[in-house]
């Protein structure tokens, strides 16, 4: 079943926030000779809000996970968009989205809960660890056999190459951060300018 919102939002923001959405991103949004209705001006809260509507939906959190990702990123040196894309997509969460075990972040979120996978060798049920260059993120052995990994390992050739910064072993179901995400690089945040500003308050 696929969620409204999740689909509106697709629509929006011209991407697939979820797998089982491409079908209805394709399909005829009204019949034919029926014209789009015409939005209003765009302005600097709208894109803003946008954005953040985006990033929310992409890493599945809510707005107090947001804000503290944010203040987190905004205490550190550097670009807040730049510190902000290396806290969000260093979660643990995110790297087994984009290593390919999970088809989502919500899913993979559940596995992380269930003590799926280790960092370094250490279990770790946290969605939200801050994983960092150099450690391994594995399926751990009792868990290789479930359907999941075994899904994702026979899936591994269809999907598409990893992140540059993530290097992922599937017949092992294994991938290790070779370096900090950069904006530039990471899948959906490259087609998007993010307009949150890098003013430290």
């Amino acid at each position: 079943m696929v969620s409204r919102s999740r689909l509106r939002l697709s629509r929006l923001f011209g991407i697939r926030l979820r797998p089982r959405l491409s079908w209805y991103l394709h399909r005829r949004q009204r019949p034919t000779g029926v014209r789009r209705r015409v939005r209003g001006q765009e302005t600097v809260y709208r894109l803003r809000l946008r954005e953040k509507r985006l990033l929310r939906e992409q890493y599945d959190l809510r707005e107090r996970q947001l804000r503290r990702v944010l203040q987190q990123a905004g205490r550190q040196d550097g670009q807040i968009t730049d510190r902000l894309t290396d806290h969000l997509e260093q979660r643990l969460d995110a790297l087994v989205w984009r290593a390919g075990f999970a088809a989502t972040v919500n899913q993979a979120r559940r596995l992380i809960n269930h003590n799926s996978f280790t960092v370094d060798g250490t279990k770790v049920n946290r969605p939200s660890y801050h994983v960092q260059p150099g450690q391994i993120v594995a399926v751990r052995r009792a868990r290789q056999e479930k359907l999941p990994f075994l899904l994702a390992a026979e899936l591994s050739a269809a999907r598409g190459a990893p992140p540059p910064y993530l290097e992922v072993h599937p017949a092992e179901l294994r991938a290790t951060l070779t370096h900090e995400p950069r904006k530039d690089e990471v899948p959906v945040l490259r087609d998007h300018e993010f307009l949150i500003s890098s003013t430290r308050r």
